[in-house]
């Protein structure tokens, strides 16, 4: 595992998804406001930084991998801070649309004492307009060449709802490159053509209809979903319960979660979707690639705020010896 993790920085990645702007406010609780029973946050201090599909390049370029990144925002002073912040990125080229009425997607989370106690945000989920996508698929187009993979950041806010994935999808298998999707909503058919769909465990159980609350009925959700689909892969993460990788014609492969303490969940979905991107980018199999993800989610969840993992940690995981464990699941 380790030598595919060494591989990343030579693996481009293509990433198109809805970008976000996170801002954090920090500070302390001591009372309660007069005007209603709320409590009054003390702020210390605030700072921003790339959320949603951001965040997936945020991993990618600390994993060292070339990113070249199209997105939609709004035509406001918000999508200028994600340019600059998209600027600081090494080896990160992007597209960025702004579209007139668009609000750049905020999301403000209130902290106090290491606990959030409430999240504000500011969003549009509206289909991107076709002379929006029109523009950004001919770019894509133009460039899927240069990538290894490619990545769709699904979060439903409008750049790949309805029939707006299968455009990059279609584009990016057409030019022999694998698909890795961070999937949103119930109708995962909006995916064909896709090498591997990461839904979490809340996600499976809305595409199916089914309950998912044992692991018996995770895998046979997972085998359902994938029989309805047309994918090769279905990654599921499934929180302390670790991961569960279905695949066509083989055994239901489950991984314990690799992390010491959980600190912050928040943001792990996005590692894991840029780790599997850059493995499969990298050349690695499917197993290898996830393997390498659930150990960058074990040390993401251990972090404050949406972190990143880098290939040094990833490796130093590996190389102290604890080894994720798959258990033998009856296929």
């Amino acid at each position: 595992m380790t030598t595919v993790v060494e591989r990343f920085r030579h693996a481009t990645i293509g990433c198109v998804g809805d970008v976000m702007l996170d801002h954090f406010v920090y500070g302390n609780v001591h009372r309660i406001s007069p005007e209603a029973p709320v409590p009054v946050l003390h702020v210390e201090r605030q700072h921003s930084m790339l959320g949603g599909a951001g965040n997936a390049v945020r991993n990618l370029t600390a994993l060292g991998c070339g990113v070249r990144f199209f997105s939609v925002a709004g035509d406001d002073a918000e999508a200028g801070e994600i340019e600059r912040m998209l600027g600081d990125l090494p080896r990160c080229a992007w597209r960025l649309v702004r579209e007139a009425g668009r609000p750049t997607t905020i999301k403000t989370r209130y902290v106090a004492e290491g606990q959030q106690i409430m999240r504000a945000d500011v969003e549009s989920n509206h289909a991107a307009p076709e002379r929006v996508m029109d523009g950004l698929t001919e770019r894509f187009i133009a460039e899927v060449g240069a990538c290894d993979a490619v990545l769709l950041s699904d979060y439903a806010k409008g750049l790949l709802s309805g029939d707006h994935a299968q455009r990059f999808i279609r584009v990016a298998r057409e030019a022999g490159k694998p698909v890795v999707v961070d999937p949103k909503g119930r109708d995962f058919r909006r995916y064909d053509g896709a090498t591997v769909i990461k839904p979490n465990l809340k996600e499976l159980g809305e595409a199916t209809g089914m309950a998912v609350a044992s692991a018996v009925e995770q895998e046979a959700a997972a085998r359902r979903l994938l029989s309805e689909i047309d994918v090769e892969h279905l990654l599921v993460t499934c929180g302390a319960a670790g991961m569960l990788l279905a695949t066509r014609g083989r055994k239901v492969l489950r991984l314990a979660a690799w992390t010491r303490e959980v600190f912050d969940v928040s943001g792990a979905g996005d590692t894991v979707a840029a780790v599997l991107a850059a493995g499969v980018g990298s050349g690695a199999d499917i197993r290898e690639a996830v393997e390498a993800a659930n150990v960058a989610a074990g040390i993401v969840v251990g972090k404050q705020g949406t972190a990143v993992a880098t290939p040094g940690e990833i490796a130093h995981e590996i190389q102290i010896g604890r080894e994720s464990a798959p258990v033998k699941i009856d296929g």
